[in-house]
Parts: C-alpha cells; sequence; structure tokens
C-alpha cells in the first residue's frame, strides 16, 4: 500500500478535565491541530470522558480494569472498526483511565497500531493502592490488604509490559525526554520518538508586547497546578532579596499575580495557607496577588493579554516533558522567565526568547528580575521573540503534517509486517533506529 494513499483514523484516548491532570487541554489543542488534515486524517476521541470520577479512589482498585474495559468495548463498537485505525494514547502520571482503556483497546483492536504519548517521561500513571496498613486491624485484614496490593501491582505491571511491547511508537514532546525513555526502556529504544510540542489553547491573529513608558510595573505571572515542586517560594525569596537586600522600591517594577488550580497535594498539606504566611511575613503582600482557584480556559487567556512576563519557577529534576504553561503563553506576547532544570532548554534559548537560571539557585532567579529592571527594550524583544516561535517551530499545521506522516509510517509498517521507521526530523540524538534496511520485513 503506498504511503500517500492511506488516511489515518485516529482513535484519541486522552482525558478532558482539566482539573484533573493538565494534559487535557494540550490533548485537545493537538487534536485540533491534527484536524487541520482533514482530507487525509480522522480524529475520533474516545472515552472523553464519561468514565466516573470516582474510578480514581484507592477505594475501587478491584473494579476499576472491568469497568473500563465495558466502556472502552462500548465507545469502540460506536467507533466502528477500519483498516486504518491508530491508536493514540495520551499517558501522564495521573491518566489512569486512559491507560486502563488504551491497554483494553490495544487487546481489543489487536491490528491498530499504538502509539503512546509520555508527558512526563519516563513516568506511566500508578494504580491507586490501598491506605497504609492499620496496626490495630486483626491479622486477617492486613493479610487481605498486602495481598490486594501485591496482585493489584502485578496485575498493573502485566499491563505496562504489554503496552510497551505492543506499541508502534513511544512519543516524547521534548529530546530530554525521549533520552530518559531510552534509558529506563532500552530494549524500546528504536520504537522512541521526538514530536516537538503544539501551543496550546487560542493562539490570538495579532499579538504585540505592551508598551510602556519605563519605569512602568511589570506583570509578572505564575499559573498552573499550585503544588510544592512548582517552586513559587523561590519566587517569593527573589522578591525579597530585591526589596529588602538590594534596595529595590518593588511596587514602582513589579507585580506579581498567582494563579491555578490547588492541587491534591497542596490541598492535602496545606500548602496555600503557607503560601499565604509566607507573603505576609516576607513583606510582599503589596505586590502579590494570590488567588488559588478554578482558572478555566478564558480565564487563562484574560489572564495572559495583562501579562508581561511569565514565571517558571520549576524545581531541579523535573519538567521532564513540555511546559504546559509556556506553550500556552508563549504565542500571547509573554517572555519567559524559567528554571533551566528538565527540557526548558529546548523550549527557551536564554537571552533570544526568554531568560534562563540556574534550577534552585534563588540568586540566579534575582540576577534575571534586576535585568528586566536595569533594560529598559528587554522584556518586549524576548516577548516578541517567544511568539515568533510559537508561530514557526510548533505551529498546527507543522506539528500536524510530522504527525500525519509518522501516522501514515505506523500503518505502512504494519501492513508490510516491519518495524516502523522513524523519520529523521523525529528522532532523538544519540539513539540506535532501524535502517531502511533494517526495518524491511526479513525475506523468506
Amino acid at each position: 500500500m503506498a504511503t500517500e494513499q492511506i488516511h489515518p483514523e485516529i482513535l484519541f484516548f486522552a482525558p478532558s478535565e482539566e482539573r484533573r491532570t493538565a494534559i487535557a487541554e494540550y490533548a485537545q489543542s493537538y487534536a485540533d491541530c491534527l484536524a487541520t488534515f482533514k482530507e487525509n486524517l480522522t480524529i475520533l476521541p474516545v472515552l472523553s470522558q464519561e468514565v466516573p470520577e470516582e474510578l480514581d479512589t484507592p477505594d475501587v482498585v478491584p473494579s476499576l480494569t472491568g469497568r473500563v474495559r465495558h466502556m472502552t468495548r462500548e465507545v469502540l463498537n460506536q467507533a466502528g472498526a477500519t483498516a486504518n485505525q491508530v491508536l493514540h494514547l495520551e499517558l501522564d502520571s495521573h491518566t489512569r483511565r486512559e491507560f486502563c482503556a488504551g491497554y483494553h483497546a490495544a487487546r481489543l483492536r489487536p491490528d491498530s497500531p499504538l502509539c503512546i504519548v509520555f508527558h512526563e517521561p519516563p513516568i506511566l500513571p500508578v494504580l491507586p493502592r490501598n491506605k497504609e496498613l492499620n496496626t490495630k486491624s486483626s491479622f486477617l485484614e492486613r493479610f487481605l490488604t498486602v495481598f490486594t496490593d501485591g496482585m493489584a501491582a502485578r496485575a498493573h505491571q502485566r499491563m505496562v509490559d504489554y503496552l510497551l511491547s505492543r506499541a508502534s511508537v513511544l512519543l516524547s514532546s521534548s529530546k530530554r525526554g525521549g533520552a530518559l525513555l531510552a534509558q529506563k526502556y532500552p530494549r524500546y529504544q528504536r520504537k522512541i520518538a521526538y514530536l516537538p510540542p503544539v501551543s496550546i489553547g487560542k493562539i490570538p491573529p495579532q499579538m504585540e508586547p505592551n508598551v510602556r513608558e519605563f519605569p512602568a510595573v511589570l506583570e509578572l505571572t505564575f499559573f498552573g497546578f499550585i503544588r510544592p515542586n512548582k517552586g513559587i517560594e523561590q519566587i517569593l525569596e527573589a522578591l525579597f532579596v530585591l526589596q529588602k537586600k538590594n534596595r529595590v522600591p518593588l511596587q514602582k517594577h513589579f507585580h506579581l499575580r498567582i494563579r491555578g488550580y490547588l492541587s491534591s497535594e497542596g490541598l492535602l498539606s496545606g500548602y496555600a495557607e503557607g503560601i499565604k504566611k509566607m507573603i505576609y511575613r516576607l513583606e510582599l503582600n503589596n505586590i502579590i496577588d494570590f488567588q488559588p482557584g478554578d482558572l478555566t480556559s478564558e480565564d487563562a487567556d484574560q489572564l495572559l493579554t495583562e501579562t508581561d512576563v511569565l514565571l517558571l519557577p520549576y524545581r531541579p529534576g523535573t519538567c521532564d516533558g513540555a511546559s504546559m504553561a509556556l506553550l500556552r503563553a508563549e504565542a500571547w506576547c509573554v517572555a519567559p522567565i524559567a528554571s533551566d532544570t528538565g527540557s526548558m532548554h529546548e523550549l527557551i534559548e536564554n537571552g533570544s526568547n526568554g531568560l534562563l537560571y540556574t534550577a534552585g539557585n534563588m540568586q540566579s532567579l534575582v540576577d534575571c528580575l534586576q535585568k528586566l529592571i536595569q533594560d529598559k527594550t528587554l522584556c518586549q524583544k524576548l516577548a516578541q521573540a517567544c511568539r515568533d516561535r510559537a508561530l514557526t517551530e510548533r505551529a498546527p499545521v507543522r506539528i500536524a503534517s510530522l504527525a500525519n506522516a509518522l501516522y501514515r509510517e505506523m500503518l505502512t509498517a504494519r501492513d508490510e509486517r516491519r518495524a516502523v521507521f522513524i523519520p529523521e526530523e523525529l528522532r532523538v540524538p544519540g539513539l540506535h533506529y532501524e535502517t531502511r534496511k533494517t526495518a524491511a520485513p526479513k525475506q523468506k
């Protein structure tokens, strides 16, 4: 079958609830991006999402896979079966339902190629476990708890092993993420591909950096999930150093807004209350607006129209995928300041389309903020370069073209009974891949 004649039909397994996982809106943007190839590509969103929310709680582990299997069979029956269907599975550490659904879909549609997308490479979802053993419970109750957890863990590992071996392609949105996948799953490195991330949400047709006479008050913004690994405390410490030690009158230069969902970790640990107390203790309440809570897509767009600088203070050892906040903000002509952890080097070229500081080094962040105060034009230059890159490297039409070519290659490889030949532009540097010769089916 000639590659150019193939019309891929994508069965798209991804979450839709933004509060459950950060990839929900990215998945929608990716699906919208693929829809630009209407003449060559069909998107069928499945499981998006009528699966009950209570399936994410530990008490229902025994029934989790059974209920999802039933619902997966139903949505597959509704979608029908064609020769050119591709199973596309979007995963992060919280997508338990999609993980189970993808597993059952892969078994129910054994002839459909499977593409697994890792948003927190190399992390896969972990099914919820029972709570810690109650020492006051009976021996039999403790034994059953340990036995149930052990059975669930073994069943989960079988699902992981099956999906990894069954997949035609393991996809990462960063080159670093692809390298981490190869480290954890070396036997599958020939399947690993890197697809550049697409811009999230609405891309405004015309946008220019806010032009204000200096000294203007720059609007700094942090938005996203509010949880301990996001580094909010480091922002506060850096502003405190600027105000107290460097004697910078912050109210003449910066105003900071912190918005976003409070994660389950944050709720359980009282994280928001701790941040509020820290703001007052450092005497920063006159320049900071801290409002954790719901943040809809429309709210985020409005926030970005009023933002000059996006702060991304990720802690060391995080953000090995693509930063969802940056992918949403860059098209709105916003200048990012980010820690240099994970894959941030791939998204931001220091001094060109943003500023990078050493992750975990508060003084390095202070220096970046000082640069914005000292250089009256820097913020505008960085913001425009950031938007330019969003409209070129992460333009939907470019990403859709790369993805479409990959899907077609997966279907062609399936029909020719050979390994997938990962295109050159989607390869992760340093990994070993199939050549045209080794990918070809062996002659009998």
